[in-house]
């Protein structure tokens, strides 16, 4: 089983005080010649050295890495953080994610 992690888009967020930034991944997985792709949400300070405040990933989202950028382009849209990828990748795919 090989993972493989790509980042696709970044986004600002402006908060109250501090600068957030969401990041979105596009994670790759294969296992018995099949090819999987996962999405994965990073919520962070934007100042250099703080850790993710928040991570979320779902892996086994599609077989087909052109609907898994399309999907990581509508999250990105939608400033989807973390908390909300699993409710926003049942509503984009119309069913339960896992």
């Amino acid at each position: 089983m090989e993972m493989n992690e790509k980042l696709l888009k970044e986004k600002l967020i402006a908060g109250d005080e501090e600068k957030l930034e969401v990041s979105y991944f596009l994670t790759m997985r294969e296992e018995e010649g099949k090819t999987s792709y996962g999405i994965e949400i990073q919520r962070r300070y934007l100042e250099p050295g703080h850790e993710p405040l928040e991570i979320r990933e779902i892996q086994d989202v599609t077989c087909d890495r052109e609907q898994a950028e399309e999907i990581l382009c509508c999250l990105s849209r939608n400033t989807v953080t973390p908390c909300g990828l699993e409710d926003a990748l049942d509503v984009i795919l119309g069913g339960d994610v896992m």
